[in-house]
């Protein structure tokens, strides 16, 4: 008799403990996909590799609905439109991102809804919308501050200070990413600070003063090779600053690499060389990759 209670209870908790256990495989699975997905994507060098990470991002979206992975859901949809935006598909991408948005309110993820509201003015930005995209930014920066994460305040200012900078309006954009560079400076955020450098930088390189863009952005760099992060942009902003103030031998010594064909093709025409900057031009119209990789502060989870 005991060994038959022992058995059915054995035999019912099986039943309560199995779908638990195949529900953790499950959302392991989704994991792997999503990380095969976003290799995929941050390596994608054309519309075919961004077309090949979203049918992956889509495959580990089906695996993570069957295990009812909330969380798994919304990481999904943050970085299918975070695909869609960089190719420049912004009705797609805020598709996604409202999906994603919708998730991450009903379970109560107050610091992701920052981030995916920061995510959507960063669509409205690139689609030149920039009233939305403040809207959305100082959504982000309301809740940011309402939950004391430091961190990101920073990112929601710089981010403030970029659709201003867009937008043409250059004082408010510097007042908003030196408040990101001090909260960077005082978090001792150094990788962050290095970008809020590089961002002012900018900001003074589209008001057209040319010197102080350059100090910026040197200390800018100066913090990346320092920490050993990669500093290809700096050194192409830098570079294009050479070109525009007619520095043409700093300019090779920095642009001279092979994945910098836009910045060359400009340095080709600078020195009248027509027939590199047709070739250089072409080789970047060929990738067909039009993908945006642009400096405002949004990111796949």
């Amino acid at each position: 008799m005991f060994r038959a209670i022992t058995l059915a209870a054995t035999f019912w908790l099986m039943l309560i403990l199995l779908p638990a256990a195949v529900q953790a495989q499950s959302e392991q699975q989704g994991i792997f996909v999503l990380k095969e997905a976003k290799e995929i994507q941050y390596k994608a060098r054309s519309r075919e590799d961004s077309e090949k990470a979203l049918r992956k991002y889509e495959e580990a979206l089906r695996i993570f609905e069957r295990a009812g992975s909330q969380k798994g859901r919304y990481v999904v949809l943050n970085n299918i439109a975070w695909v869609y935006r960089d190719c420049a598909q912004y009705r797609k991408a805020l598709e996604y991102y409202d999906k994603a948005l919708e998730i991450v309110r009903k379970v109560g993820d107050i610091q992701s809804q920052a981030g995916i509201l920061n995510n959507i003015a960063s669509v409205y930005s690139y689609w030149v919308q920039y009233p939305k995209a403040l809207e959305y930014c100082e959504k982000s920066l309301a809740i940011t501050r309402r939950i004391g994460d430091t961190r990101q305040e920073g990112v929601a200012l710089n981010n403030i200070g970029l659709v201003y900078k867009s937008w043409g309006q250059y004082p408010q954009a510097m007042e908003y990413c030196e408040k990101s560079l001090a909260i960077r400076q005082k978090l001792g955020d150094v990788k962050g600070e290095s970008v809020a450098l590089n961002n002012i930088g900018l900001v003074y390189k589209s008001w057209g003063q040319y010197p102080q863009a350059m100090e910026y952005y040197e200390k800018g760099l100066a913090i990346q090779k320092k920490i050993g992060v990669p500093s290809d942009g700096t050194e192409d902003s830098i570079g294009n600053m050479y070109v525009s103030t007619g520095d043409m031998q700093r300019a090779e010594l920095l642009l001279k690499k092979p994945d910098r064909g836009a910045s060359l093709g400009r340095l080709a025409l600078s020195k009248s060389d027509f027939n590199e900057a047709r070739t250089q031009y072409e080789r970047v119209r060929s990738s067909a990759y039009h993908c945006s990789r642009r400096v405002f502060g949004s990111a796949p989870v």
